[in-house]
């Protein structure tokens, strides 16, 4: 018993480390979120596979000044097609295309992610990098949101 415990002991220590939550001044960074999926093209100069995914990040600014996202990244994939959506009064309000302004209160950043790496089942957490103009840089894992879709084919 004793030394299933101490290999268990060293299993949890083999973890990541990486935060689901940071901050960094008045902004904070959380409720990460990926689902990953294949798509199957059958014809054409992209048949094929393509590994593709979904991410959706919380960002609160408690600040009273906007602060700008000047990048994403993450460790699985190509980030492309950020959105950013601010609650106005608890209403959603979509940024317009380009606009990475993180305006004080809550924000929901959402990407499509292209030739994404590691495991469909289950889907794979993945760290992302967020760097703000103001905040500097911050790290979470991003949590898989549930079983990937399969492609039809």
């Amino acid at each position: 018993m004793f030394t299933l415990l101490l290999a268990l002991a060293a299993q949890v220590t083999a973890v990541d480390t990486t935060p689901a939550i940071a901050t960094s001044g008045p902004v904070w960074v959380g409720q990460a979120r990926v689902a990953t999926y294949t798509l199957h093209i059958p014809d054409g100069k992209d048949a094929g596979d393509h590994r593709l995914g979904l991410l959706s990040i919380q960002v609160r600014n408690a600040g009273s000044e906007n602060d700008r996202l000047l990048s994403a990244s993450t460790t699985a994939g190509a980030v492309e097609n950020l959105q950013i959506q601010s609650f106005v009064n608890g209403e959603p309000t979509n940024g317009v295309d380009g606009d990475t302004t993180i305006r004080p209160g809550l924000t929901r950043i959402s990407a499509r992610l292209v030739n994404v790496t590691g495991p469909d089942v289950p889907p794979a957490r993945m760290t992302v990098t967020l760097v703000f103009e103001k905040a500097g840089t911050l790290t979470v894992n991003a949590e898989p949101m549930g079983p990937p879709t399969p492609s039809p084919r």
